[in-house]
């Protein structure tokens, strides 16, 4: 049994979790949730996470619950930054199957079928999707530069220990596949989010940047199938200009404030839940060369800052 459905129900007719964490979104809120609400997959069931929003967010996200009964808004009492009010998504969720969007961010009206049609042919618990597309700040859309996939990527094919590819990629010497990362780009079996949680659970610093990556490796090392799939299309928005920010010393040091909870937090993780020494081995490096890549960043941002001061 599976979110109270045997399989078959499951098969014939699953159940999608879209949850969107926002906070003072009220000018991308109605639009996020038109374009869920239009997917071809219908059997929704569709949560806002306001957490904590000052602005009329929760004003539109109720207007919009009004017209639709599959969806839901969830206010959080304080603002508890995104790590969290992704958490608190997920465990609000009635779905088999769960998924997250960005506010800001786009997806084509097939996306919620095409990951839910790939997990159903493959059995996997864990679908990526690599056909992300990145927003300019000028409006346009173009593929990511920040996506680099495997000439020798298998689509619909399901993997075991997906967890050894992604912690063989080092941000120091190797393109970015940034399909395994970015939280928003994956489709989620119930009982795969159910083993996570646990551990999600035991993360009790507010965290901003790089909660992705934490993600990521919960969810990957915990996965039995993994498939990947090129069908459906994540468009997400660029903060390319956020250097330029007055306040942005101050946010690079939260920046690596966050990618340092998040690095040892995954290295407890791995250790308890009882990663073998090739894996802790693949993470050391891993984990050296994601801390050479944030002081290299840090370094360029602060002096960019300095001069636009």
């Amino acid at each position: 049994m599976m979110g109270g459905h045997t399989l078959m129900e499951i098969v014939q007719d699953p159940l999608v979790t879209v949850f969107v964490p926002v906070h003072n979104g009220e000018a991308h809120v109605e639009g996020c949730l038109q374009a869920i609400r239009a997917q071809t997959w219908q059997r929704l069931e569709v949560i806002v996470v306001d957490d904590g929003s000052t602005d009329a967010t929760v004003e539109v996200a109720d207007r919009c619950a009004a017209l639709d009964p599959r969806v839901r808004v969830l206010r959080l009492p304080k603002n508890v930054q995104l790590f969290h009010a992704r958490l608190a998504g997920m465990e609000a969720a009635q779905g088999d199957y769960l998924l997250s969007v960005d506010v800001d961010d786009q997806i084509s009206d097939d996306y919620v079928e095409r990951l839910l049609d790939a997990a159903l042919q493959t059995d996997a618990d864990l679908v990526i999707c690599d056909h992300l597309l990145m927003r300019a700040p000028d409006g346009s859309v173009r593929p990511s530069g920040f996506n680099s996939i495997p000439a020798d990527r298998e689509y619909l094919v399901p993997k075991e220990r997906v967890d050894y590819e992604y912690y063989r990629y080092n941000v120091g010497n190797a393109p970015i596949d940034q399909s395994y990362v970015v939280f928003w780009s994956k489709l989620y079996r119930r009982d795969l989010v159910e083993r996570a949680l646990p551990w999600l659970r035991e993360e009790d610093v507010p965290i901003i940047y790089n909660e992705d990556v934490l993600y990521a490796g919960v969810f990957l090392h915990l996965a039995g199938k993994t498939a990947f799939t090129h069908q459906g299309t994540y468009v997400y928005g660029s903060n390319a200009d956020s250097a330029m920010r007055s306040d942005f010393i101050e946010k690079l040091h939260k920046i690596a404030a966050d990618q340092l909870e998040v690095l040892f937090f995954l290295q407890r993780f791995l250790m308890r839940s009882g990663a073998d020494a090739a894996l802790m081995s693949l993470f050391q490096v891993w984990k050296a060369g994601n801390w050479g890549f944030l002081e290299t960043r840090y370094a360029y941002w602060r002096a960019h800052a300095i001069r636009n001061a």
